[in-house]
């Protein structure tokens, strides 16, 4: 990701510390990027609710509540927005904790501007991988469903019309054709409707 690619990209800083915040605001600002900023992870909570983020920057030690406590509520609540920490502890166990809880990487401070934007590179790129899979799985759980969803219609109509699986599926086909719909949409109107039916029967015995 070159320079000119970070512009226009979003990112939150969370910190309690407003020094560090204002520091890398102004700084990362001056490289095109929107830098927003939280001092506790309630108000971080808000900013996520309210505006897309593509990254999260996020302290690990706060009062009150955390940054592994954000970390585990982006996860809790399924956001799709890659994070990373920022922290003055560079022993095992916290950075242990960190990857624990799905964090890209771990930056020790103090950091200063030039060695945060690569890291930032790096992380917004992989969230973009991350984001590209995520996108691909998903479609070939839509497309294993149509699929199943298919089938289920073709079988349905050979047990009420009798007709060969060719014949049910050329029979589907030609529904499509006539009314205009994808044959998954098609097929899944048939398995409601025989669903429907189903129930309706059940309910009259």
């Amino acid at each position: 990701m070159s320079a000119a690619e970070l512009r226009g990209h979003r990112i939150l800083i969370v910190d309690d510390d407003r020094l560090i915040t204002s520091t890398l605001q102004a700084g990362l600002s001056v490289h095109g990027l929107e830098v927003i900023t939280a001092t506790s992870v309630r108000e971080a909570q808000s900013c996520l609710d309210e505006e897309g983020v593509d990254l999260v920057i996020i302290d690990t030690k706060m009062p009150e509540q955390t940054g592994i406590d954000l970390a585990a509520w982006i996860r809790a609540t399924e956001r799709e927005v890659p994070y990373l920490f920022l922290s003055a502890y560079a022993d095992e166990d916290s950075v242990s904790e960190a990857v624990a809880q799905g964090a890209l990487t771990y930056v020790v401070k103090p950091v200063q501007v030039a060695q945060l934007l690569p890291v930032i590179h790096a992380a917004l790129r992989r969230g973009m991988d991350l984001r590209g899979l995520r996108d691909a799985a998903d479609r070939l759980a839509g497309a294993v469903q149509s699929n199943r969803d298919i089938s289920v219609a073709v079988g349905l109509l050979m047990a009420r019309s009798g007709l060969t699986r060719d014949e049910a599926f050329e029979r589907l086909r030609k529904h499509c054709r006539d009314e205009g719909l994808k044959m998954r949409d098609m097929a899944a109107r048939l398995i409601a409707a025989d669903e429907l039916l189903s129930l309706t029967a059940r309910r009259q015995i």
